[in-house]
């Protein structure tokens, strides 16, 4: 049977990927930190404008935000286990938390096949610069949420020390349920159903809520459900199709949760031959950054960052990894 426990090698395992891990983004904060102060210095000259105030670069102390959204299987969860540093505020009850007791597993396999493909360090343990596909190998820190008063009082907590205790993502799983949760609360306090300034309410203390966090220089992670749109054929009356694929968010709150991140990425479940299991298929995802007629809502703040529109990693392919991202866009990326 399926366990999420480790065996005692692949434990020992685990703690010496995670000590190079550390490592590893240890060295890259270092090159990161040089190779910004010599854009900048350029950048300043480049420009001509002497004024001491004048800034040349993009304010990278605040981390990165992506809102993240996809079916239920489609890797929402596991993807963001493998950002740096991960905390989890798990409001909803739908399988996230399962999803991290395995991952360790998940992280091992997917650290010893990248290793295998482009060695990420030498025999001394000295990083090779290669990227490595997951920035985290253990299971990453959570708590189950159970109010919006105690979500708020825990990212207060975060934003707060967070940061000096190892925390270096935030991962609100999922926005969907929390959203829920906020409903639940309002219409049990004796609300017949939410009001227009009750979903102002919300969006405000969500948008405020991620300020506080970036502000702390924390990356945070979105995660949310999708719902889709049936529109009517217009060749056949008696058919219908599928028109956008959205968030699954009411109100106001989607637009000002996704309008305040870099990234809004779709998880695209599907479906390829699995060996061994006859004609049952294997769910691979795809996280798309740039926008279709079903997902126009997708965006990003990288120009040409995504090439071919999605998360690539050159030893997993299409298979989406946090390393594809760190690749893409790293430097903006706390670690």
């Amino acid at each position: 049977m399926a366990s999420a426990k480790l065996t005692g090698d692949e434990s020992a395992q685990v703690r010496a990927w995670q000590a190079w891990l550390v490592q590893y983004m240890a060295a890259e904060v270092l090159r990161r930190d040089a190779a910004r102060a010599d854009d900048i210095a350029l950048m300043s000259e480049l420009s001509g404008i002497r004024d001491a105030d004048a800034t040349y670069a993009a304010d990278q102390a605040s981390g990165m935000t992506v809102f993240l959204y996809g079916g239920f299987g489609s890797r929402k969860t596991t993807w963001a286990a493998s950002a740096p540093g991960a905390y989890f505020l798990s409001c909803g009850l739908e399988g996230g938390d399962v999803a991290l007791d395995y991952y360790p597993r998940i992280a091992l396999k997917m650290l010893n096949a990248a290793h295998a493909a482009q060695p990420l360090f030498l025999a001394d343990g000295t990083p090779t610069g290669v990227v490595p596909p997951v920035f985290n190998a253990g299971r990453p820190a959570s708590k189950v949420i159970s109010s919006v008063d105690g979500l708020a009082e825990k990212a207060n907590q975060l934003a707060k020390t967070g940061k000096a205790n190892g925390v270096r993502t935030v991962v609100v799983d999922s926005v969907t349920y929390l959203q829920a949760m906020w409903m639940n609360e309002i219409t049990q306090g004796g609300a017949k159903c939410m009001r227009i300034q009750d979903w102002g309410t919300l969006s405000t203390w969500m948008r405020n809520m991620q300020i506080n966090l970036q502000e702390a220089g924390l990356n945070v992670i979105w995660l949310a459900t999708e719902t889709e749109v049936v529109e009517p054929d217009d060749k056949n009356f008696a058919k219908k199709n599928v028109g956008k694929v959205l968030p699954a968010m009411k109100g106001s709150a989607r637009n000002e949760v996704m309008g305040a991140c870099k990234i809004i990425m779709r998880a695209e479940r599907m479906l390829e031959a699995a060996p061994g299991m006859g004609s049952r298929k294997r769910a691979v995802p795809r996280f798309w950054a740039e926008p279709s007629t079903l997902d126009a809502q997708l965006r990003h703040k990288f120009y040409d960052s995504f090439p071919r529109g999605m998360l690539e990693d050159p030893v997993f392919g299409t298979e989406p990894t946090f390393g594809a991202l760190y690749r893409a866009v790293g430097d903006y990326i706390t670690l």
